[in-house]
């Protein structure tokens, strides 16, 4: 982990420092309930985030856990929570594959899927979003397309007798 400069780390203390004291000084303001606070490695090797991560934990004296691809090591002084966490290459392709499906289901019957739907725009008949301008996506007016042309071209053969039931 790159190191945090002195005077970055002391504008960061003193930050924490000047919003303790105005939670203190402003008791109508509302606090939050806990405070968490998250550190990752920079962008290095699996290799090197684990051993950032353990160096972490022995400075902290916490164990390390190593939970479906994320190492991590959690320090909690009551209601504050410091975790330094590394994620595996893994587990983010894992997040990745699962965000992926994340448009493909939108149940019709689910109120906030309808105001999403409002606020995302139209979705043709089969689900997909559309512009404002057309009435389907591209692959359902191919289809529609399609359709038109073999339906015509059916009542032409039947006209001329070379239907299949003629």
């Amino acid at each position: 982990m790159a190191e945090f400069s002195s005077t970055g780390r002391s504008a960061l203390i003193a930050d924490v420092r000047t919003f303790a004291n105005l939670l203190d000084q402003t008791p109508d303001l509302p606090a939050p309930r806990y405070v968490d606070v998250l550190v990752f490695p920079d962008e290095v090797s699996e290799e090197a985030a684990r051993a950032e991560i353990d160096r972490i934990s022995a400075l902290l004296g916490t164990p390390v856990e190593d939970d479906a691809g994320h190492y991590r090591t959690i320090k909690t002084l009551g209601r504050v929570t410091y975790r330094a966490v590394a994620i595996t290459a893994d587990a983010r392709h894992r997040w990745d594959a699962l965000m992926s499906y994340r448009d493909a289901i939108t149940p019709a019957d689910d109120p906030i899927s309808a105001q999403l739907s409002d606020a995302l725009g139209r979705s043709c008949r089969c689900g997909a979003r559309i512009d404002d301008g057309p009435a389907s996506c591209g692959k359902c007016a191919a289809r529609s397309r399609w359709q038109r042309r073999k339906s015509r071209n059916a009542s032409k053969d039947r006209a001329r007798g070379d239907g299949p039931c003629s």
